[in-house]
Formats: C-alpha cells, structure tokens, sequence
C-alpha cells in the first residue's frame, strides 16, 4: 500500500479541483445554451435566400447578405459581401461591384494580369440594406508574377 505524502495530496486535491470546474463549465454551457430552465427567450426566425446566396440573410430590399467565405462553391456568393472600408467600418460590397470581364483564353488571362498589375479598383461600401454608403474598399494593387 503506497503512502499518502503531502505532494500526492496537493496532486489530488488539484484533479479533484480540475474535475470540479470542468462540471461547471459544462453545466453552464447546457444552460447557455437553451436546455436549462434559465434560457433566454429566442431571437425571431432571419429570413434567406433561395436563390444565388442561398443559405445567407437577406435584407428588407430581397438582398442576400454575408461573408464569401461561408459561400459553398464559386458562385454561390451573397449579393452584398462583408467587407471592411478603408475607414475602418464594416459594412458590404455589391457582388455586381467585384465582377469583372473574363478572360477568354490563357492568353487573354496573362495579357489582363499583366495590364492590370499595380493598378487598383475602389468600391462602395455599402450598410446592410445594400442602399447607404459608408465607405469604400480598394481591390487590386499587386504585382504580375510574368
């Protein structure tokens, strides 16, 4: 039978600490998260996009609304694209705004790579509701790697 020594006892006194908190941390997420009598009342239903932002928000103008990153595949982007403005606001871009042309071959593509190096584009950016402009964001900038 193994002794009970002062550094054993702090070691077991620390677990049964550990063990204690890590309880309460799981009572309180359960609770946080809507099954424990204290849950806080719901937020009412957002409605969203069935169309090309499918899966986003959408505003009071029918706009969908989001990150690009959330977007599940290329193409399937908001319409109004979260974005932070030069001053620092957050706000949106238009999809429309980011398109440009297309190349039609791999030498068109290098031949626009290489006239647009350096240069950049400023967009609006826009609130929530796609209609006031609180700033804008520049696109573009870098360098051709040809």
């Amino acid at each position: 039978m193994s002794k009970w020594t002062p550094a054993r006892v702090t070691f077991a006194t620390a677990a049964l600490v550990a063990g204690a908190a890590v309880c309460v941390l799981v009572a309180n997420s359960a609770s946080a998260a809507g099954s424990g009598p204290s849950a806080a009342p719901r937020l009412p239903a957002i409605p969203y996009s069935d169309g090309p932002g499918h899966g986003y928000p959408v505003n009071s103008h029918g706009q969908s609304y989001g990150s690009s990153a959330d977007a599940p595949a290329h193409g399937g982007e908001p319409d109004l694209i979260a974005a932070i403005a030069t001053n620092g606001m957050h706000g949106y871009v238009k999809r429309a705004d980011l398109q440009s042309p297309q190349p039609k071959n791999p030498e068109e593509a290098v031949a626009m790579t290489k006239a647009n190096a350096g240069k950049t584009k400023t967009v609006p950016v826009y609130d929530q509701e796609g209609q006031g402009v609180i700033g804008e964001f520049v696109m573009g900038g870098g360098s051709s790697t040809g």
